[in-house]
Protein backbone atom coordinates (compact mmCIF):
# COMPACT_ATOMS: atom_id res chain seq x y z
CA UNK A 1 0.00 0.00 0.00
CA UNK A 2 1.77 3.44 -0.79
CA UNK A 3 2.52 6.04 1.91
CA UNK A 4 0.83 8.87 2.33
CA UNK A 5 2.30 10.31 5.21
CA UNK A 6 2.66 13.85 6.19
CA UNK A 7 5.94 14.69 4.06
CA UNK A 8 4.21 12.89 1.06
CA UNK A 9 0.77 15.33 1.56
CA UNK A 10 -0.15 18.80 1.44
CA UNK A 11 -1.32 19.92 5.34
CA UNK A 12 -4.23 21.81 6.06
CA UNK A 13 -1.79 24.83 7.04
CA UNK A 14 -0.49 24.85 3.22
CA UNK A 15 -3.59 24.01 1.72
CA UNK A 16 -5.14 27.04 3.41
CA UNK A 17 -2.59 29.49 2.66
CA UNK A 18 -2.22 28.36 -0.86
CA UNK A 19 -6.15 28.93 -1.40
CA UNK A 20 -5.40 32.64 0.75
CA UNK A 21 -2.94 33.87 -2.14
CA UNK A 22 -5.47 32.13 -4.76
CA UNK A 23 -8.16 34.40 -3.24
CA UNK A 24 -6.21 37.80 -2.81
CA UNK A 25 -4.32 37.71 -6.06
CA UNK A 26 -6.22 35.40 -8.97
CA UNK A 27 -8.69 36.49 -11.39
CA UNK A 28 -12.54 36.18 -10.86
CA UNK A 29 -13.48 32.34 -11.72
CA UNK A 30 -14.32 31.85 -14.98
CA UNK A 31 -17.26 30.53 -16.56
CA UNK A 32 -14.79 27.31 -17.45
CA UNK A 33 -14.47 26.60 -13.82
CA UNK A 34 -18.22 26.55 -13.40
CA UNK A 35 -18.06 29.18 -10.56
CA UNK A 36 -18.77 32.77 -9.53
CA UNK A 37 -17.21 35.31 -7.59
CA UNK A 38 -17.72 33.72 -4.27
CA UNK A 39 -17.13 29.81 -5.70
CA UNK A 40 -13.97 28.96 -3.46
CA UNK A 41 -16.64 27.64 -0.76
CA UNK A 42 -19.52 27.01 -2.76
CA UNK A 43 -17.84 25.07 -5.47
CA UNK A 44 -15.78 23.09 -2.15
CA UNK A 45 -19.43 22.74 -0.55
CA UNK A 46 -20.59 21.41 -3.61
CA UNK A 47 -17.76 18.48 -3.86
CA UNK A 48 -18.49 17.46 -0.82
CA UNK A 49 -22.53 17.12 -0.78
CA UNK A 50 -21.60 15.63 -4.11
CA UNK A 51 -19.30 13.03 -2.70
CA UNK A 52 -21.34 12.13 0.49
CA UNK A 53 -24.05 11.37 -1.71
CA UNK A 54 -22.50 9.14 -3.82
CA UNK A 55 -23.19 5.35 -4.76
CA UNK A 56 -19.29 5.00 -5.15
CA UNK A 57 -18.52 5.70 -1.28
CA UNK A 58 -15.36 6.90 0.01
CA UNK A 59 -12.95 4.51 -1.78
CA UNK A 60 -13.88 6.14 -5.12
CA UNK A 61 -14.14 10.05 -4.96
CA UNK A 62 -14.68 11.81 -8.03
CA UNK A 63 -13.91 15.57 -8.17
CA UNK A 64 -14.90 17.80 -11.07
CA UNK A 65 -12.63 19.92 -12.28
CA UNK A 66 -14.36 22.34 -14.27
CA UNK A 67 -17.97 22.67 -15.69
CA UNK A 68 -17.65 23.41 -19.47
CA UNK A 69 -20.52 22.65 -20.99
CA UNK A 70 -18.16 21.06 -23.73
CA UNK A 71 -15.36 19.74 -22.07
CA UNK A 72 -15.83 19.24 -18.41
CA UNK A 73 -12.79 17.51 -16.36
CA UNK A 74 -12.37 14.93 -13.62
CA UNK A 75 -9.99 13.39 -11.18
CA UNK A 76 -11.08 10.41 -9.73
CA UNK A 77 -9.78 6.73 -8.68
CA UNK A 78 -9.82 4.34 -10.44
CA UNK A 79 -8.84 0.72 -10.95
CA UNK A 80 -6.52 -0.74 -13.12
CA UNK A 81 -5.42 -4.54 -13.44
CA UNK A 82 -5.85 -4.49 -9.46
CA UNK A 83 -4.10 -1.31 -8.82
CA UNK A 84 -5.67 1.42 -7.80
CA UNK A 85 -4.51 5.22 -10.28
CA UNK A 86 -5.71 8.69 -9.99
CA UNK A 87 -7.19 9.70 -13.29
CA UNK A 88 -7.23 13.37 -14.24
CA UNK A 89 -9.32 13.80 -17.38
CA UNK A 90 -10.76 15.43 -20.12
CA UNK A 91 -14.51 14.32 -20.85
CA UNK A 92 -16.89 15.30 -23.93
CA UNK A 93 -20.65 15.55 -23.82
CA UNK A 94 -21.84 13.00 -26.26
CA UNK A 95 -25.10 13.18 -28.38
CA UNK A 96 -27.13 11.05 -25.86
CA UNK A 97 -26.50 13.79 -23.01
CA UNK A 98 -23.85 11.21 -21.48
CA UNK A 99 -20.32 12.12 -20.39
CA UNK A 100 -17.56 10.39 -21.85
CA UNK A 101 -13.91 9.69 -21.57
CA UNK A 102 -11.40 11.51 -24.31
CA UNK A 103 -7.66 10.61 -24.49
CA UNK A 104 -6.75 14.05 -23.08
CA UNK A 105 -5.61 12.91 -19.87
CA UNK A 106 -3.38 11.10 -17.72
CA UNK A 107 -3.75 8.35 -14.85
CA UNK A 108 -0.88 8.72 -12.08
CA UNK A 109 -0.01 5.48 -9.93
CA UNK A 110 0.47 5.82 -6.43
CA UNK A 111 3.91 7.05 -6.27
CA UNK A 112 3.49 9.44 -9.04
CA UNK A 113 0.60 10.96 -7.37
CA UNK A 114 2.27 11.08 -3.54
CA UNK A 115 4.65 12.92 -5.58
CA UNK A 116 2.38 15.78 -6.87
CA UNK A 117 0.75 16.29 -3.67
CA UNK A 118 4.24 16.70 -2.05
CA UNK A 119 5.18 19.26 -4.74
CA UNK A 120 1.20 21.08 -4.68
CA UNK A 121 3.14 24.23 -2.25
CA UNK A 122 5.45 24.62 -4.60
CA UNK A 123 3.16 24.31 -7.92
CA UNK A 124 0.88 26.85 -6.17
CA UNK A 125 3.18 29.57 -5.87
CA UNK A 126 4.71 29.23 -9.57
CA UNK A 127 1.58 30.73 -10.49
CA UNK A 128 2.41 33.75 -8.51
CA UNK A 129 6.17 33.83 -10.27
CA UNK A 130 7.81 36.49 -12.11
CA UNK A 131 7.37 34.41 -15.33
CA UNK A 132 10.08 31.87 -15.14
CA UNK A 133 8.63 28.29 -15.83
CA UNK A 134 8.59 25.49 -13.26
CA UNK A 135 8.96 22.07 -13.90
CA UNK A 136 9.34 18.68 -11.89
CA UNK A 137 10.11 14.95 -12.21
CA UNK A 138 6.94 12.73 -11.22
CA UNK A 139 8.37 9.75 -11.96
CA UNK A 140 8.82 7.20 -15.19
CA UNK A 141 9.06 10.19 -17.50
CA UNK A 142 6.11 12.08 -16.25
CA UNK A 143 6.31 15.95 -15.30
CA UNK A 144 4.52 18.39 -13.92
CA UNK A 145 5.11 21.71 -14.94
CA UNK A 146 3.98 25.64 -14.92
CA UNK A 147 4.12 27.16 -17.87
CA UNK A 148 2.96 30.93 -19.27
CA UNK A 149 0.10 30.34 -21.82
CA UNK A 150 -1.72 33.22 -23.52
CA UNK A 151 -2.48 35.81 -20.30
CA UNK A 152 -2.05 33.07 -18.03
CA UNK A 153 -0.21 30.06 -16.44
CA UNK A 154 -1.26 26.26 -16.34
CA UNK A 155 -0.22 23.14 -15.01
CA UNK A 156 0.74 20.70 -17.24
CA UNK A 157 0.95 17.05 -16.28
CA UNK A 158 2.37 15.38 -18.66
CA UNK A 159 3.96 11.95 -20.25
CA UNK A 160 7.43 12.49 -21.88
CA UNK A 161 9.47 10.15 -24.58
CA UNK A 162 12.98 10.05 -25.82
CA UNK A 163 13.30 11.84 -29.28
CA UNK A 164 16.96 12.41 -30.62
CA UNK A 165 18.69 11.71 -26.83
CA UNK A 166 15.87 14.44 -25.71
CA UNK A 167 13.06 14.44 -23.78
CA UNK A 168 9.95 15.90 -25.46
CA UNK A 169 5.91 15.98 -24.38
CA UNK A 170 4.19 13.31 -25.48
CA UNK A 171 0.09 13.10 -26.43
CA UNK A 172 -0.69 11.63 -23.14
CA UNK A 173 -1.59 14.73 -20.22
CA UNK A 174 -3.63 17.50 -19.30
CA UNK A 175 -3.67 20.97 -18.88
CA UNK A 176 -5.09 22.86 -15.58
CA UNK A 177 -6.03 26.36 -15.15
CA UNK A 178 -5.49 27.98 -12.04
CA UNK A 179 -8.64 27.58 -10.79
CA UNK A 180 -9.16 23.56 -12.04
CA UNK A 181 -5.79 23.63 -9.92
CA UNK A 182 -7.18 24.78 -6.50
CA UNK A 183 -10.27 22.96 -6.98
CA UNK A 184 -7.94 19.59 -6.94
CA UNK A 185 -5.92 21.01 -4.32
CA UNK A 186 -8.77 21.48 -2.25
CA UNK A 187 -9.81 17.96 -2.59
CA UNK A 188 -6.17 16.08 -2.70
CA UNK A 189 -6.96 14.78 0.83
CA UNK A 190 -9.97 13.13 -0.37
CA UNK A 191 -8.43 11.36 -3.36
CA UNK A 192 -5.16 10.54 -1.50
CA UNK A 193 -7.43 8.68 1.25
CA UNK A 194 -9.11 6.71 -1.41
CA UNK A 195 -5.96 5.72 -2.68
CA UNK A 196 -4.54 4.46 0.57
CA UNK A 197 -8.26 2.82 1.55
CA UNK A 198 -7.08 -0.61 2.15
CA UNK A 199 -10.20 -2.05 2.82
CA UNK A 200 -11.31 -1.31 -0.72
CA UNK A 201 -11.68 -3.84 -3.28
CA UNK A 202 -11.22 -3.52 -6.89
CA UNK A 203 -15.00 -3.31 -8.63
CA UNK A 204 -16.24 -7.22 -10.06
CA UNK A 205 -18.64 -7.64 -12.78
CA UNK A 206 -21.87 -8.83 -11.22
CA UNK A 207 -23.28 -11.76 -13.44
CA UNK A 208 -22.40 -11.43 -16.89
CA UNK A 209 -22.27 -7.78 -17.40
CA UNK A 210 -19.76 -5.19 -17.33
CA UNK A 211 -19.69 -3.62 -13.65
CA UNK A 212 -21.29 -0.28 -13.91
CA UNK A 213 -18.99 3.25 -14.68
CA UNK A 214 -18.54 5.92 -12.46
CA UNK A 215 -21.00 8.52 -11.74
CA UNK A 216 -23.88 5.68 -13.31
CA UNK A 217 -26.47 3.84 -10.54
CA UNK A 218 -27.22 0.86 -12.15
CA UNK A 219 -30.25 -0.75 -11.45
CA UNK A 220 -30.22 -3.94 -13.93
CA UNK A 221 -28.15 -5.39 -16.52
CA UNK A 222 -28.71 -8.22 -18.86
CA UNK A 223 -26.52 -10.24 -21.27
CA UNK A 224 -27.82 -10.22 -25.04
CA UNK A 225 -24.38 -12.07 -25.98
CA UNK A 226 -20.91 -12.66 -24.95
CA UNK A 227 -20.58 -8.87 -25.75
CA UNK A 228 -23.75 -7.02 -25.91
CA UNK A 229 -25.66 -5.89 -22.95
CA UNK A 230 -28.94 -3.65 -21.86
CA UNK A 231 -28.92 -2.17 -18.87
CA UNK A 232 -30.89 0.29 -16.92
CA UNK A 233 -28.48 2.93 -15.23
CA UNK A 234 -29.28 6.61 -14.01
CA UNK A 235 -27.91 9.88 -15.49
CA UNK A 236 -28.05 13.90 -14.09
CA UNK A 237 -31.92 12.04 -12.09
CA UNK A 238 -33.18 10.36 -15.13
CA UNK A 239 -33.20 6.67 -15.93
CA UNK A 240 -31.73 5.46 -19.43
CA UNK A 241 -32.25 1.83 -20.93
CA UNK A 242 -28.73 1.60 -22.30
CA UNK A 243 -27.95 -1.34 -25.24
CA UNK A 244 -24.45 -1.82 -26.33
CA UNK A 245 -21.11 -3.60 -27.47
CA UNK A 246 -18.14 -3.96 -24.89
CA UNK A 247 -14.92 -5.09 -25.86
CA UNK A 248 -12.38 -6.80 -23.75
CA UNK A 249 -9.22 -5.03 -22.24
CA UNK A 250 -6.74 -6.41 -20.21
CA UNK A 251 -9.15 -8.76 -18.83
CA UNK A 252 -11.98 -6.28 -18.21
CA UNK A 253 -15.24 -5.61 -20.31
CA UNK A 254 -15.33 -1.87 -21.43
CA UNK A 255 -17.80 -0.06 -23.00
CA UNK A 256 -17.70 0.26 -26.85
CA UNK A 257 -19.02 2.54 -29.54
CA UNK A 258 -21.79 0.27 -30.67
CA UNK A 259 -24.69 1.12 -29.29
CA UNK A 260 -27.61 2.96 -27.74
CA UNK A 261 -29.43 5.35 -24.77
CA UNK A 262 -33.03 5.29 -24.74
CA UNK A 263 -35.04 7.35 -22.49
CA UNK A 264 -38.00 5.79 -20.91
CA UNK A 265 -40.61 7.80 -23.31
CA UNK A 266 -38.42 5.65 -25.91
CA UNK A 267 -37.85 2.43 -24.26
CA UNK A 268 -41.41 2.16 -23.58
CA UNK A 269 -42.57 3.25 -27.55
CA UNK A 270 -39.69 0.10 -28.50
CA UNK A 271 -41.71 -2.07 -26.14
CA UNK A 272 -44.83 -1.57 -27.15
CA UNK A 273 -43.78 -2.39 -30.59
CA UNK A 274 -41.71 -5.21 -29.85
CA UNK A 275 -44.08 -7.81 -31.17
CA UNK A 276 -44.46 -5.88 -34.59
CA UNK A 277 -41.00 -5.98 -35.05
CA UNK A 278 -40.57 -9.80 -34.15
CA UNK A 279 -43.41 -10.55 -36.70
CA UNK A 280 -41.88 -8.18 -39.27
CA UNK A 281 -38.64 -10.11 -38.76
CA UNK A 282 -40.24 -13.32 -39.16
CA UNK A 283 -40.68 -12.76 -42.24
CA UNK A 284 -37.78 -14.97 -44.73
CA UNK A 285 -35.83 -11.10 -45.54
CA UNK A 286 -36.82 -8.10 -43.46
CA UNK A 287 -38.88 -5.57 -44.92
CA UNK A 288 -36.57 -2.48 -45.80
CA UNK A 289 -39.33 -0.34 -45.40
CA UNK A 290 -40.40 -1.21 -41.64
CA UNK A 291 -39.69 1.56 -38.84
CA UNK A 292 -40.24 2.48 -35.73
CA UNK A 293 -40.18 5.56 -34.48
CA UNK A 294 -39.24 5.82 -31.10
CA UNK A 295 -38.51 9.69 -30.96
CA UNK A 296 -35.52 12.36 -31.05
CA UNK A 297 -34.72 11.39 -34.31
CA UNK A 298 -34.12 7.75 -33.00
CA UNK A 299 -35.95 4.84 -34.91
CA UNK A 300 -35.77 0.79 -34.88
CA UNK A 301 -35.69 -0.28 -38.67
CA UNK A 302 -34.91 -3.78 -40.04
CA UNK A 303 -32.01 -5.21 -43.07
CA UNK A 304 -30.56 -7.81 -44.18
CA UNK A 305 -27.20 -8.57 -43.88
CA UNK A 306 -25.61 -11.96 -45.76
CA UNK A 307 -28.65 -13.15 -45.88
CA UNK A 308 -29.52 -12.55 -42.49
CA UNK A 309 -31.95 -10.43 -40.99
CA UNK A 310 -31.23 -7.83 -38.14
CA UNK A 311 -32.49 -5.07 -36.13
CA UNK A 312 -31.49 -2.12 -36.02
CA UNK A 313 -32.02 0.91 -33.51
CA UNK A 314 -30.36 4.14 -34.46
CA UNK A 315 -30.01 7.58 -34.33
CA UNK A 316 -30.74 9.06 -37.90
CA UNK A 317 -30.36 12.62 -39.48
CA UNK A 318 -31.20 15.15 -42.28
CA UNK A 319 -29.10 14.80 -45.34
CA UNK A 320 -30.27 16.53 -48.65
CA UNK A 321 -33.56 17.00 -47.37
CA UNK A 322 -33.66 13.06 -46.87
CA UNK A 323 -33.46 11.01 -43.42
CA UNK A 324 -30.22 9.21 -43.28
CA UNK A 325 -28.69 6.48 -40.53
CA UNK A 326 -26.34 7.81 -38.22
CA UNK A 327 -23.03 6.09 -36.37
CA UNK A 328 -25.14 6.06 -32.80
CA UNK A 329 -26.87 3.07 -32.85
CA UNK A 330 -26.65 -0.92 -32.43
CA UNK A 331 -28.07 -3.85 -34.82
CA UNK A 332 -29.12 -6.70 -33.69
CA UNK A 333 -29.17 -10.40 -34.65
CA UNK A 334 -32.33 -12.34 -34.31
CA UNK A 335 -31.19 -14.21 -31.11
CA UNK A 336 -29.74 -10.91 -30.04
CA UNK A 337 -33.40 -9.58 -30.54
CA UNK A 338 -34.95 -12.13 -28.94
CA UNK A 339 -33.27 -11.97 -25.86
CA UNK A 340 -34.06 -8.43 -25.69
CA UNK A 341 -37.81 -8.84 -26.18
CA UNK A 342 -37.66 -11.39 -23.35
CA UNK A 343 -35.71 -9.25 -21.01
CA UNK A 344 -38.85 -6.56 -22.06
CA UNK A 345 -40.84 -7.21 -18.03
CA UNK A 346 -36.83 -7.35 -16.56
CA UNK A 347 -36.22 -3.92 -17.56
CA UNK A 348 -40.18 -2.04 -17.27
CA UNK A 349 -39.86 -3.22 -13.75
CA UNK A 350 -36.40 -1.82 -13.47
CA UNK A 351 -37.81 1.65 -14.86
CA UNK A 352 -41.02 1.59 -12.50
Amino acid sequence: MADFSPLGSVTVSEADAARARWQTTAPKRSVEAGEDRDGGQQQEKKLKTEAAGSPRGADEVQVKLSDSSKSPKYAQMKWYSGRKFIDLRNYFIASDGLERPTKKGISLNADQWRRLVSLAPDISQAFESDGSDYSEDLGNLRKVSVQPFKNSRLVNIREYYTKDGELAPGSKGIALTQDQWQTLVVRMGDLSRSMEDSSAAPPTASGSGPSATAGDEEKLKLALSDTRFVKVRSFKGAWLVDVREYYTKDGNLLPGRKGISLSTSQWETLAGSARAVTDALASAEANPSFEVELGKNKKVTLSNFKGSSRVDIREWYEKDGTSAPGKKGISLSMEQWEKLEQSLAQVNAALA
